[in-house]
């Protein structure tokens, strides 16, 4: 049989001014959903892992899968799509907490938190609390980081912007010739059209993916 096709796809992104998330377009339109999972649970009791091995098995029937990478941490989903079933899974956390609108007939709670060993987590709750505060120092940081990067993006892309510097009109003739070669031939399929607003890449804490 053959293996399903995978699309990567980031529903949020680490930005000049911080986390920016377009999580509200993971999903397809609710309408056209049959099922919404939404995963709660504290980091680390298992919501990536339990998607991962979702995704594995419809991609081993032979099916295409939306892959969801979390920005924060690439190797790590927080969303899987499976558009033949119309059945979407998602991170429900912050910092893209979600919760259900239109709950039971479409989506789902499962609360993966009802496994953590509370016992062991309160044992540790000042190192955890100390992680916690020390990662979000870290993210504020990394946050000034690209603040002051986009300024000298800003001003190398002023450059373009000078007289003569660049042919916009030429520019323009080539994007209409373009659209001409691929849209010529096309008819109107009549169905709705959906918009979905996602990233194709992200800065993530191993470089541009």
């Amino acid at each position: 049989m053959t293996r399903g096709k995978i699309r990567h796809l980031f529903p949020g992104n680490n930005t000049s001014i911080g986390f920016f998330s377009l999580y509200q377009y993971m999903p397809p339109p609710l309408e056209n959903l049959k099922r919404y999972f939404i995963i709660k649970g504290g980091p680390g009791v298992g919501k990536s892992t339990f998607m991962k091995a979702i995704a594995e098995t419809i991609l081993n029937m032979g099916h295409d899968v939306e892959l969801h990478h979390c920005s924060s941490d690439n190797a790590s989903l927080d969303g899987v799509v499976i558009p033949f079933l119309g059945v979407a899974f998602v991170d429900g956390t912050a910092p893209h907490s979600i919760d259900p609108k239109i709950p039971g007939a479409v989506e789902e709670i499962i609360n993966l938190g009802d496994f953590w060993n509370a016992a062991g987590l309160q044992k540790d709750r000042v190192q955890i609390a100390a992680a916690i505060s020390e990662n979000g120092r870290l993210f504020r940081r990394a946050y000034s980081h690209l603040a002051v990067a986009k300024i000298f993006h800003d001003e190398y892309e002023s450059a373009f912007s000078e007289p003569g510097v660049m042919d916009w009109k030429a520019v323009d003739r080539e994007t209409l010739e373009i659209l001409g070669d691929i849209f010529s031939s096309s008819s109107h399929s009549g169905l709705q059209s959906v918009q979905r607003h996602l990233f194709a890449t992200a800065i993530t804490p191993d470089g541009p993916q």
